[in-house]
């Protein structure tokens, strides 16, 4: 691992909350259970569960990419993409500086987009070269073997992952819907680009009315934090309006 200078370390500090934790979820094991009983069995259990695949997932990409980067390339520059959400391939260089193709690189945008935001979903000390820029150094020489055995890693670690994001969120959803009158059969939620989560936007009544007031709706955020994959989710997306809307039952 490179040394990790002061402005790359200040960098990282800039996704900290005041509480100490990245990212956007509010709440962790064991602070989960404290004085909230509603807070269900199940997503206690599963956060911590997808937080470590989450950790794992990570570390085996960040394989993946040292190991299936083109034989061609001796080092890469990435850069935040336009909304600072991951890390792209910015150019990519080879023997005598010779500057290279980004084709054969897109399966390296798809494992730092995967990977997420620096210093926030994974360590990004892994992703900082020895001149503390975003990039990537070839240390070893590239090995058809090695290749193919971290892509099957990634594989299986993104599956792993996929499974247990997949049960925190259906744990979150369960929790939800107890929060809300039985007689609602729709919730519309937005999504949070800078917390990166969804958040309650309106709740459908029978008759067509919307709202988001009630004493039960913060705890429907709180929960709502725990939703950061809407692809792994039943949600469906509204094109026109950009909301995802969860149906009672799905």
């Amino acid at each position: 691992m490179v040394e990790v200078f002061d402005e790359a370390a200040a960098r990282r500090e800039e996704f900290r909350t005041a509480t100490g934790q990245f990212g956007a979820v509010p709440l962790h094991p064991p602070e989960l259970s404290l004085n909230m009983e509603w807070i269900s069995p199940a997503l206690i259990e599963a956060y911590p569960k997808a937080d470590a695949a989450r950790d794992y997932m990570s570390l085996k990409l960040i394989d993946e990419i040292d190991a299936t980067m083109p034989p061609e390339a001796d080092f890469v520059n990435y850069v935040l993409n336009a909304d600072g959400s991951h890390l792209v391939v910015r150019e990519a260089v080879g023997g005598y500086g010779e500057e290279l193709d980004r084709g054969p690189f897109a399966h390296i945008d798809e494992a730092l987009e995967q990977l997420g935001q620096p210093y926030s979903d994974f360590d990004g000390d892994l992703v900082v070269s020895s001149v503390d820029d975003y990039g990537w150094e070839r240390n070893s020489a590239h090995s058809d073997e090695r290749d193919a055995l971290a892509r099957e890693a990634g594989d299986a670690a993104r599956a792993q992952w996929q499974n247990a994001i997949t049960a925190q969120q259906r744990a979150a959803i369960d929790a939800i819907w107890p929060l809300v009158d039985p007689a609602v059969q729709s919730l519309d939620f937005s999504w949070d680009t800078e917390a990166r989560c969804m958040q309650l936007a309106a709740v459908i009544h029978p008759d067509g009315r919307t709202d988001v007031n009630g004493e039960h709706w913060p705890r429907a955020n709180i929960l709502a934090a725990y939703l950061t994959q809407p692809t792994f989710t039943p949600m469906l997306l509204n094109e026109l309006n950009g909301l995802y809307r969860l149906d009672r039952g799905a």
